[in-house]
């Protein structure tokens, strides 16, 4: 069967057209494949430890009676009892915060009940010490706490201890977070005989508010950080 000239030409077109494509989309394929780099994300963590530059002692003085009004004299007596006794040992009265509550008959750590109190229960009145040690006396905490536990009347006696520039110690944290990130990645470059790139992205896995104040149970606290971090590889 013959087939005319200008069928031939048709499919000879095509054949070139297929050809051209094909050529084309592997050029455009090598070009992207060559334009993206390939990446790699850690996660970096840094550790500090911040020493403490004050405390705050926290102690309740609890006292019962018969009657309410019998309850709130005694617990005022115990209160400055306990006061006198502490600036006795240095503390000044400015240091001390005290919050006295309303007396309650039967306490106030009493389980809820729908049950109305007997009459006989008798009245707890209960004053809360807040009593902040400077720096400088830290290293006396024990003493007040025998101060306080001297008293039959004190309870719940317990410390909190502060950084003030806490946010001194966080940045440091940072600084090693993102280090230790870096290092990481660049252990993995070492091994696949490559290079480290850009950074892509950074996100902090810790985020901190401005005002930002822990406490702490101990003198010595870690101040942790981390960050993901995303690199390019060349």
């Amino acid at each position: 069967m013959k087939i005319s000239k200008g069928i031939k030409h048709i499919v000879l077109l095509l054949i070139v057209l297929i050809i051209g494509l094909t050529l084309g989309g592997a050029s455009v394929f090598l070009k992207t494949r060559n334009e993206t780099k390939r990446t790699v994300e850690v996660t970096g963590y840094g550790i500090v430890n911040a020493q403490a530059d004050g405390a705050t002692i926290y102690a309740d003085v609890l006292t019962s009676a018969s009657g309410k009004e019998q309850a709130r004299t005694d617990n005022k007596i115990a209160s400055d009892k306990l006061k006198q006794a502490l600036t006795t040992k240095g503390i000044s009265e400015s240091s001390i915060t005290m919050y006295t509550y309303e007396p309650q008959q039967g306490g106030y750590d009493a389980s809820p009940t729908t049950s109305p109190i007997p009459n006989n229960f008798p009245f707890i009145a209960k004053t809360q010490f807040s009593i902040h040690i400077a720096k400088e006396d830290l290293n006396s905490i024990s003493d007040f706490h025998k101060i306080a536990n001297a008293f039959p009347f004190t309870a719940n006696v317990s410390t909190s201890y502060e950084v003030k520039d806490i946010l001194v110690y966080k940045n440091k944290a940072r600084e090693q977070a993102l280090q230790d990130a870096r290092n990481q990645t660049e252990k993995i470059a070492q091994i696949n005989r490559e290079r480290i790139g850009d950074i892509l992205s950074i996100k902090d896995l810790q985020p901190t508010d401005p005002t930002y104040q822990p406490t702490f149970p101990d003198k010595t606290a870690q101040v942790t950080a981390s960050y993901e971090v995303k690199y390019t590889l060349d």
